[in-house]
C-alpha cells in the first residue's frame, strides 16, 4: 500500500540543483541581482537621454545666436531667424532635468524588494542616501535644474521600504515559532558547544545541549541536498550555507538528520529553512553519522532571515 504523503510547509519549496560538500549553497538572490542590474541600465539610459536633450538645447540656442549676413553686407542677428515670432520667443524656455532625480526614483523602486529580505533592505538604504543627495544637489542648483519632485518621491518610497522591510522581518521573527516550541540557535546553542571528549575517545553532550534533548525546539539551517531533490522524508540540515563543510565533510556537531513524521515529505530548498520538532541524540553515532536527529513536525522556508 502506498504511504499517504502531505506537505509540511505551507507553500511549495522551489526545486533546486544538487550540491556537494565542496560547493557552498548560493542564496537565492539572483533575481534581486538581476533587478539591480536592470535598474542600473535604466539609470544609464535615462541619464543618456537627459544629456542628449541638454545638448540639443545648447546647440539650438547657439544656432539662433549665430550672426547671418544680409544682402547689403550687413550682419544679421537672431532676429532674422525668428521665423515670424517675436525676439523674446526665440529663446527656448527650458530648464534641464537633473539625472539625480531619475536615479533616486529607480533605486527607490528597486528598494521595494525590502519586503522580501535583507538584500532588499540594503538596496532601500542606498536609495534613501541617494535621494537625500539628489535633493541637496537640486536645491543647491538654485533653480537651474529640475527634478526635485522625483527626488522627494524617491526619498518617500525608500523610507517606506526600509521601515516596512524591517517591520516585516520583526513581525515574522516574532510569529514564526509554532506554539509549544522553543527557539534555538543551531550555530550558537548546539554547534558552538561541540562535544566533551574524554580519554579513550568517548564523547558526551555539553550539559546545556543535553537539556534540549527530548524537548520541542525550533531552529534554522540549510539543507544539504543530494541527487534526490523531491519528496524528501529525511535530509541533513547544516548549521550554515556550506562554510562548515567547505573543502571537507561537516563536523558531527555541525549537522543533524531531519526525519519528517506522519508520512510528510518536502522538496529541496537552497535558502534558509525552519525546522520544528523533537530533538534526539545518539552519542554513539559513527564519525560519518549525525549525532543529532529531529523528529520534524514542520519544515518550511524561513519567513525571516534571523
Amino acid at each position: 500500500m502506498n504511504r499517504p504523503t502531505m506537505r509540511v510547509q505551507p507553500r511549495q519549496c522551489s526545486k533546486t540543483r544538487a550540491i556537494s560538500f565542496t560547493e557552498p549553497v548560493i542564496q537565492p538572490y539572483n533575481s534581486w541581482l538581476a533587478a539591480l542590474l536592470a535598474g542600473t541600465a535604466s539609470i544609464h539610459i535615462l541619464t543618456s537621454q537627459l544629456v542628449s536633450i541638454e545638448w540639443f538645447r545648447v546647440m539650438s540656442q547657439e544656432t539662433l545666436e549665430l550672426p547671418a549676413e544680409g544682402g547689403n553686407g550687413e550682419q544679421g542677428t537672431s532676429d532674422q531667424m525668428s521665423w515670424g515670432v517675436d525676439n523674446e520667443s526665440a529663446d527656448f524656455d527650458y530648464t534641464p532635468v537633473s539625472p539625480w532625480g531619475a536615479i533616486a526614483v529607480v533605486l527607490a523602486l528597486l528598494g521595494l524588494t525590502a519586503f522580501m529580505g535583507l538584500f532588499g533592505i540594503f538596496v532601500a538604504c542606498i536609495a534613501f542616501v541617494v535621494s537625500v543627495a539628489a535633493i541637496a544637489r537640486i536645491k543647491g542648483a538654485h533653480g537651474t535644474v529640475r527634478g526635485m519632485l522625483a527626488a522627494v518621491f524617491g526619498l518617500l518610497i525608500s523610507m517606506s521600504s526600509v521601515g516596512g522591510g524591517i517591520a516585516s522581518q520583526v513581525y515574522h521573527y516574532n510569529h514564526e515559532v509554532p506554539e509549544g516550541f522553543d527557539r534555538v540557535s543551531f550555530p550558537d546553542d548546539i554547534s558552538a558547544r561541540q562535544f566533551r571528549v574524554f580519554r579513550g575517545g568517548h564523547r558526551t553532550l555539553h550539559p546545556e545541549v543535553a537539556k534540549l534533548v527530548g524537548t520541542k525546539i525550533f531552529l534554522k539551517g540549510f539543507m544539504w541536498l543530494s541527487q534526490r531533490q523531491e519528496d524528501l522524508d529525511t535530509f541533513v540540515l547544516l548549521k550554515d550555507n556550506g562554510e562548515c563543510c567547505f573543502g571537507g565533510k561537516p563536523k558531527a556537531y555541525d549537522m543533524m538528520r531531519i526525519d519528517l513524521q506522519n508520512g510528510a515529505t518536502v522538496d529541496g530548498h537552497t535558502g534558509l529553512v525552519s525546522v520544528a520538532g523533537v530533538l534526539r541524540a545518539n552519542i554513539a553515532a559513527g564519525e560519518d553519522e549525525a549525532v543529532y536527529t529531529i523528529e520534524a513536525e514542520l519544515v518550511e522556508p524561513s519567513r525571516s532571515h534571523f
